[in-house]
């Protein structure tokens, strides 16, 4: 009888082991990536308004372009501005970054809070990005060929004078893909 047990607890487990095995490897099917970026704009001059511009393209990334063909969705998850270098360091105007589709047409814009770059020498300001401003920017993105997004930064409401400006743009996507 024990050694009946035995065999019964014995052939239960693997029939256990085994129907778990295909949900376990299921569950890894799809993986997440964040995708970061880092671009550095330059802005200089003696106008009032000055701006710069980057282009975010996703080839540019190895891990984007090793995965292309099972990428599932790709969705825009967090956005930051940092001031490296300001001059005069008391350099007062409005900041503003504009995210746009590879062909001009504006996703949204934002204001950065306080008129001084120098605010954001030592810690970046991460945008707060409201559910419809994702959802555009993601909308874009859902289009697997639309692989470039444009960033303009502009401090307006300048004094006139030289002065210049050295910011970090910071963008993270997040890739869902296939093994």
């Amino acid at each position: 009888m024990r050694k009946n047990n035995k065999n019964i607890f014995i052939a239960g487990f693997f029939v256990l082991v085994f129907s778990f095995n295909g949900c376990l490897l299921d569950a890894f099917d799809t993986l997440t990536q964040e995708l970061p970026y880092t671009y550095n704009l330059s802005i200089s001059g003696d106008a009032t308004t000055l701006e710069s511009t980057a282009t975010v393209n996703l080839d540019n990334n190895d891990f984007y372009d090793d995965n292309q063909g099972k990428i599932n969705k790709i969705e825009l998850v967090k956005l930051a501005y940092k001031t490296k270098e300001v001059n005069p360091e008391n350099l007062q105007g409005n900041i503003s970054l504009t995210i746009k589709q590879s062909n001009g047409t504006v996703i949204f814009s934002k204001s950065i809070p306080g008129n001084q770059p120098s605010l954001y020498t030592n810690n970046p300001y991460e945008l707060s990005l409201t559910q419809q401003e994702i959802q555009l920017a993601n909308t874009y993105l859902s289009n697997l060929s639309n692989k470039q997004l444009i960033i303009t930064a502009m401090v307006s409401g300048l004094t006139e004078g030289p002065k210049s400006l050295e910011a970090e743009i910071f963008i993270v996507f997040e890739m869902d893909y296939d093994l």
